[in-house]
């Protein structure tokens, strides 16, 4: 993947802060893909939430309806009793559904936030790890400079 930030890593082990410059760059990355992938199944919620409502207005236009049309007699009161209860039950399923994509919403963001932490956690180990392997190099070159040294004399 020539847009992935690991495919740009540094070609100098020596090089830190390219190293940590690429690390930094895939984190990044990997927590636009996140957030897009969020932003999609967010945007899917939102239009599933418009939708209910859009059926939550059409129920009441139903409920005014059906209370015009039974407001007399002991039958039409038990009707209308009827109807109103099934709206009810409507609403009751439609909060049910509403809760359920909440809940949903509210895992998603867990889990991310899950992600997020991981990743920082991988980035200040991989740092730590550049770190350590640099104060080596720095060793193994002194201790190779003084060898070379020793064999001039």
């Amino acid at each position: 993947q020539p847009n992935h930030p690991t495919a740009q890593a540094p070609h100098s082990a020596m090089d830190a802060p390219a190293t940590r410059a690429a690390l930094q760059q895939q984190w990044r990355w990997e927590l636009n893909s996140t957030n897009i992938m969020l932003n999609v199944r967010f945007a899917g919620y939102i239009g599933h939430f418009q939708t209910l409502e859009q059926r939550n207005a059409q129920l009441q236009v139903e409920l005014d309806d059906l209370k015009g049309r039974y407001k007399g007699g002991p039958s039409g009161i038990g009707e209308e009793r009827r109807v109103e209860v099934d709206i009810e039950r409507g609403y009751i399923e439609e909060e049910v559904e509403e809760l359920a994509l909440w809940d949903e919403a509210e895992m998603i963001l867990t889990e991310f936030q899950q992600n997020v932490d991981n990743t920082m956690l991988q980035r200040a180990d991989l740092e730590w790890r550049v770190e350590k392997l640099m104060a080596e190099i720095q060793f193994l070159k002194k201790l190779h400079d003084k060898e070379v040294a020793d064999l001039l004399k």
